[in-house]
């Protein structure tokens, strides 16, 4: 088999397709009916799920520390985050939505629901097994520190 037509290389090349192809698609629509683009609307998806360290979104979106700053001063710019100083360490910023930002995160996912669900919908119960899949290569191409602090709580629970 030549290197060309390799599964590693076919894998890529479908994983750039799909992301492309959805970004033209989903991307324009969250910014004119949401007013988010993707990076803000996953800043404010892990502020909700509970990601209340600017440093630690950085890590966890694995984005420079200074792309987060300005993405979080134009979400607390749009009133869509707060930040306030930590009640245990005075030295860190916590930050928390905004019920409009709690807002605008539900219209986005909509929206994504309604522009991905089609593409997801043709495979039946194989959609589980192939974000199984999908979850399982992400979680190994994961930075090396991050694999070794996931180990390191999955021993210590």
């Amino acid at each position: 088999m030549s290197l060309e037509n390799s599964g590693s290389l076919h894998f890529l090349m479908l994983g750039w397709t799909i992301t492309q192809g959805l970004i033209r698609r989903v991307l324009p629509a969250m910014q004119q009916e949401c007013g988010l683009d993707l990076r803000d609307l996953l800043v404010l998806t892990h502020v909700r799920g509970g990601v209340v360290y600017p440093t630690h979104l950085a890590e966890d979106l694995q984005l420079p520390k200074y792309v987060v700053s300005r993405t979080l001063e134009g979400l607390m710019a749009a009133g869509l985050v707060t930040r306030s100083i930590d009640e245990r360490d005075s030295r860190r910023a916590r930050l928390s939505l905004t019920l409009e930002g709690e807002r605008r995160i539900d219209q986005a996912l909509r929206l994504i629901e309604r522009e991905v669900s089609p593409y997801l919908s043709g495979l039946g119960a194989d959609t589980t097994v192939l974000l199984d899949m999908l979850q399982h290569i992400a979680d190994q191409v994961r930075p090396v520190e991050e694999q070794a602090a996931a180990s390191e709580d999955g021993a210590s629970s």
